[in-house]
Formats: structure tokens, C-alpha cells, sequence
């Protein structure tokens, strides 16, 4: 099986949907998503849109618990977050399908075993970067494969029988390449392709503008080293 793997959308549909068209290109089985479905970018309710009838396994991030205030934060990260915004503009029935996400799901899918899971499956606020000093910690899993997301940035790393994965994020991307992130995962060679698309970035700049979106967010959609 070939199961792609998406995390931190943040709102980004059109991060999302190229993505998507990637996907069915290369006829991905399966796709999991590890979360944060909303914060930051507008296109909320466009993101469930492009995700309906699909064959997906999700779980929910750090942004979606705060949203629905499962997780408590600061009055100024609520604002920055743009969770003001997304709580005013998205519909009923995506928050009541939000609200259905745990934070982690464990499963059998390929012929392997998983976690799939949003910062680490210890904490869904917990980053794992690629330089963490503990990751001997993941040996202890009786799984194949853990799926992160939440740093924004990749990771293919095996430790010991488990193969840690984050796919980095197809809507804010933070390792200075401005394309969409995505993985997959060839069940039967448990080999991770890292995959990098394109998207009109420049037109979501435009857009935020207009909305009085604060250049932070909007510039980090095109930074590059």
C-alpha cells in the first residue's frame, strides 16, 4: 500500500488541494492526517470541503483543541492564532466533526502497525525537531511506525524497530521551502518519500493582505534560506 501522510494544513486549502492532486496522481491508498486542521489561514472550511468522501484517518492538533477549548491558551495566542477569526466562520458541522478527533489513534493498516499522533505521543503540545536529544524514547513502542506533525518541518528517522515520520506541513511550512510538505509511505518496504509541491503561494500572500492579515504569517509562506 502507499499511504500518504499530511499534517498541519492550518487552514491553507490551497496548500491542501495541491497536495490532494499530488496524491491522486501517484494513487495513494490511504491518507492519514496528524492534525491542526485549522489556525492561522482563512480557507477553514474550504479545507474540509476538498477532505470530504475521502479515504482519510485523522486525528486532531494543538490548534484544533484549542479551538474547541479542549486545551487552554493565553488571550494573545488566541488572537494570533486567528482562532478568533476561524471560530467565527466555521460551520457547525465542521466543528462537530472536529470535536469527534482524538488525539492519537493506534491501528493496523498494510500489514503495520501504527501511531499516528500530533506532537508526540506523549503530548499533543510536545515538538520533536530533528536535532531532539531523546529519541531513544520511541523505542519502547511496540509499533512499526509513529506519524508526527506540529514542528512543521520533516523527519524520516529510525529508531531502533520504530520509523518515526512527519510529513512537515502542507500549509505553513517552517524549513524555509515555501511548497507544500507531504510523505509516503510504501507499506512494504516501510520506504518514506518526502514530496514537495507547488502551489500559487504568491496569490494566498495577496489575499491575506487584503483580509489585514500582520506580515508574520503571511511572509513565512514564501521565506527561503
Amino acid at each position: 500500500m502507499r499511504i500518504g501522510v499530511i499534517a498541519d494544513i492550518h487552514g491553507n486549502s490551497l496548500g491542501l488541494n495541491a497536495v490532494l492532486n499530488d496524491m491522486e496522481r501517484l494513487d495513494i491508498d490511504h491518507i492519514l492526517i496528524a492534525g491542526d486542521f485549522v489556525g492561522y489561514y482563512p480557507y477553514v472550511n474550504e479545507v474540509f470541503e476538498l477532505l470530504q468522501s475521502r479515504n482519510i484517518t485523522c486525528v486532531s492538533g494543538n490548534h484544533d483543541c484549542y479551538l474547541l477549548r479542549e486545551i487552554s491558551i493565553s488571550e494573545d495566542l488566541w488572537f494570533s492564532y486567528k482562532l478568533d477569526y476561524i471560530e467565527r466562520i466555521i460551520s457547525e458541522k465542521n466543528t462537530e466533526w472536529l470535536s469527534g478527533l482524538p488525539t492519537q489513534r493506534i491501528f493496523e493498516k498494510g500489514g503495520l502497525n501504527w501511531i499516528l499522533c500530533h506532537g508526540s505521543p506523549w503530548d499533543v503540545e510536545e515538538y520533536i525537531y530533528p536535532d531532539n536529544t531523546d529519541f531513544e524514547r520511541f523505542a519502547e513502542f511496540d509499533t512499526d511506525i509513529v506519524i508526527m506533525g506540529h514542528t512543521h518541518i520533516p523527519i524520516v528517522q529510525r529508531v531502533g524497530h520504530v520509523l518515526l515520520v512527519n510529513p512537515g506541513s502542507c500549509g505553513q511550512p517552517r524549513d524555509y521551502n515555501p511548497s507544500a510538505s507531504y510523505a509516503i509511505v510504501e507499506t512494504g518496504t516501510c520506504n518514506v518519500d518526502i514530496r514537495r509541491v507547488p502551489y500559487d503561494v504568491n496569490a494566498v500572500c495577496k489575499h491575506l493582505t487584503t483580509l489585514g492579515y500582520k506580515h508574520n504569517l503571511i511572509d513565512i509562506l514564501t521565506r527561503t534560506r
